[in-house]
């Protein structure tokens, strides 16, 4: 959105009409019509509760409100947006049986899936309202007007991303504060969201008033999809709270009061909310009904009830002041990088057959080839965004090659020299369609993070029951046998050191050297760097290390993300559309992830370690015929897996047969052929749901 653009919109909620509404509803219209002379809204939400309880015709005076409002206001129908309220479902037999047993499976959000169809059934009305006053002329297939009742996504005049959630399905008008929606299809639309588009969420109850384990999930969703406001009603309050977030700026929770005024009602705040959006903010404002009281009757008032102060009204962030991305052209940064990457490997062994000794002295006063993959990842690291890493790149290879074919006896290069061709082509970009994105941020974040060759961190008060020095640097060697064995025996002291591969080791220790690099920090003290590594190992996404506390969590957490990546491999073969390798990646990682925090205290690190690991222990598992491998020492664990796998009737050799068949269809992202594909696809879905039967909806409590 252009920065001079101002998008406004005005939320209702709770109208809950009724056959007598009539004499209050022709008040209450006044303080409409006089409202739209201040505020004129560009589209319009109403979040739930449309009529008080079920009578005849209820329904057609919602209706004949919802086109007042239309009218008055100046909008079209296709500009309103709809999501029901515990107040629109109708009683159906056996609903309170299906609510009941689903709050008593409240740590299990899967648990309901079976029934939502029934559950659905209760809307009827409220679906055949809601087709009723958009009319067939706006289509059938547009999800708002298709399936009211559910889950909907909609991208408005390419501005703004609204998320319609439907938290009634278990409500019934009964108090009940355990609600749940449609996991399912929230899941199934993420794909489709616009990254571009700032993202509201519209609903009829907070996210606190869902299950907990759906709260979770969504706060996750809040964080991950960087949601700006979740707009609700139902509490008949006019509130604010903030959402806490995993790791970003809190999401505001505005709850709208009920936009009708009921006789006799002196407990609910009567109010409609109005958004006005310019430049990188929303700015809220409630407007309260004023009834009878003082000079102005039948009207919505400006309240000053969210000022900061006299002057500043409450506002939210509609967008992220980071680094832009509208150079990235992602269709084709996908068919390239590909090329690109074949490209480099090419580069790297011309330069490695021009180097005497075929590599490079590095800080460690060690000799290593040269490694374009290792200047990417660098500049992403720093948040160079891809297009330009790539011609970044491109221009510290020639200029290397330029300056091998000076030296034709080939000298002594350091990786100091990569370095300063590095910021050397950082420098040059100044002059290109990147000068507007920050360039000279990129090549002081470069020298911060990398230009110091000498740089070394320190790490002091070290316990002298770990070394004999208080204080050394922060190296390979103090990170594998120090800092490693001293966390391992912390987290997981049961566990064998000597049962991890050097590799493993590497991984870990490499996760842990970057972690203190980013800290950029020249001291560090050891009682503060010990907690933080220990964070970093064990929490998710991908915890390398399990710990026995946060076991049943982890194993959550992936399960979770299990279920999600099989919900968007199902959406795209219903589109027929091709599935991003991504969503491959995530579904063996968490797949595998979840398996090994079920049965192991270690379940590696880096991207595929976690499903790099459990093939190979499979494989020596089937090779021994034993049930023991070296690859573990938690015996009781291979008991376990093997109890767990006969249970569900799967033997070793058909989980060994479906990851080698994974492993085998690697070719997947350079293969046009549909059967190979279906194959790939079919393959890793069969071991998702064999790891699925294996862990089991119950998380088992690991002592």
């Amino acid at each position: 959105m252009n920065n001079n653009d101002e998008v406004r919109w005005l939320q209702l909620s709770d109208i809950h009409i009724t056959l007598s509404y009539s004499t209050q509803m022709e008040l209450l219209k006044i303080g409409y019509t006089e409202l739209a002379k201040v505020f004129q809204p560009d589209f319009i939400i109403v979040t739930g509760d449309f009529i008080n309880r079920k009578e005849e015709d209820d329904y057609g005076k919602a209706k004949e409100f919802l086109e007042f409002v239309v009218k008055t206001f100046g909008v079209k129908r296709q500009d309103v947006f709809l999501v029901p309220g515990n107040h629109d479902a109708m009683r159906i037999k056996y609903r309170d049986e299906i609510a009941s047993s689903v709050l008593q499976h409240d740590n299990d959000p899967d648990f309901y899936i079976d029934k939502l169809d029934r559950l659905k059934e209760a809307f009827k009305d409220y679906d055949a309202f809601a087709k009723s006053f958009y009319g067939r002329k706006l289509g059938q297939s547009n999800p708002r007007y298709c399936d009211p009742s559910g889950v909907y996504y909609q991208r408005w005049r390419k501005k703004i991303n609204i998320i319609g959630l439907n938290t009634a399905l278990i409500s019934c008008g009964s108090g009940i504060r355990n609600e749940v929606f449609d996991i399912r299809q929230f899941n199934s639309i993420i794909g489709r969201i616009d990254k571009k588009l700032p993202t509201i969420i519209i609903a009829h109850h907070s996210p606190d008033c869902l299950i907990e384990a759906q709260c979770k999930q969504l706060k996750r969703y809040l964080d991950s999809l960087k949601i700006r406001a979740y707009l609700c009603g139902d509490t008949h309050k006019t509130e604010i709270t903030l959402v806490n977030k995993v790791q970003y700026n809190q999401t505001p929770c505005i709850i709208c009061g009920v936009s009708n005024a009921q006789k006799g009602d002196n407990y609910s705040d009567v109010s409609v909310i109005g958004y006005t959006w310019t430049g990188n903010k929303a700015y809220v404002n409630i407007f309260e009904w004023t009834g009878e009281k003082g000079d102005c009757p039948y009207r919505f008032l400006k309240s000053n009830m969210w000022y900061h102060n006299v002057d500043k009204p409450f506002s939210f962030k509609m967008s992220d002041e980071d680094l832009s991305d509208d150079a990235i052209d992602t269709n084709q940064i996908d068919m390239a990088w590909d090329e690109f990457v074949k490209a480099y490997e090419r580069k790297d062994n011309e330069i490695n057959s021009k180097l005497a000794g075929n590599s490079i002295e590095n800080k460690m006063s060690c000799f290593e080839p040269f490694c374009t993959e290792k200047i990417i990842r660098s500049l992403i690291t720093i948040g160079i965004p891809l297009p330009a890493v790539a011609e970044i790149t491109r221009k510290t290879i020639e200029s290397f090659s330029k300056l091998l074919d000076q030296n034709s006896n080939g000298g002594l290069f350091k990786t100091k020299d990569v370095r300063f061709l590095v910021l050397d082509s950082i420098k040059s970009m100044s002059d290109s369609k990147w000068r507007n994105m920050g360039v000279a941020t990129w090549y002081t974040k470069y020298v911060r993070r990398y230009g110091h060759n000498n740089r070394i961190i320190r790490i002091y008060n070290i316990p002298p029951c770990l070394s004999e020095h208080d204080t050394v640097d922060a190296n390979y060697r103090f990170i594998k046998e120090i800092l490693l064995k001293d966390l391992f025996k912390t987290i997981c002291p049961e566990f064998k050191m000597d049962t991890i591969t050097s590799a493993q080791r590497t991984n870990l220790a490499n996760e842990l050297m970057e972690f203190i690099s980013n800290c950029d920090l020249y001291l560090i003290d050891y009682s503060v760097l010990k907690p933080m590594a220990q964070e970093l190992l064990t929490k998710p996404p991908h915890p390398c290390i399990i710990d026995n506390r946060l076991r049943e969590q982890i194993i959550e957490y992936n399960r979770h993300s299990v279920y999600s990546n099989l919900s968007a491999i199902q959406g795209y073969k219903e589109r027929n559309e091709r599935i991003p390798e991504t969503v491959f990646i995530e579904l063996l990682h968490h797949t595998s992830a979840m398996l090994l925090s079920k049965y192991f205290n270690f379940c590696g690190c880096s991207d595929l370690d976690s499903y790099n690991i459990l093939t190979s222990y499979i494989e020596s598992m089937i090779q021994t015929q034993t049930g023991e491998s070296s690859e573990f020492s938690n015996e009781d664990a291979v008991v376990r897996l093997h109890c767990d796998m006969r249970r569900y009737g799967i033997t070793e050799n058909e989980l060994y047969e479906v990851l080698r068949s994974v492993r085998f269809n690697k070719m997947y992202k350079h293969s046009e052929s549909k059967r190979a594909l279906d194959m790939y696809t079919d393959s890793i879905v069969e071991y998702a749901n064999i790891a699925l039967n294996i862990v089991g909806k119950n998380v088992p409590d690991v002592k």
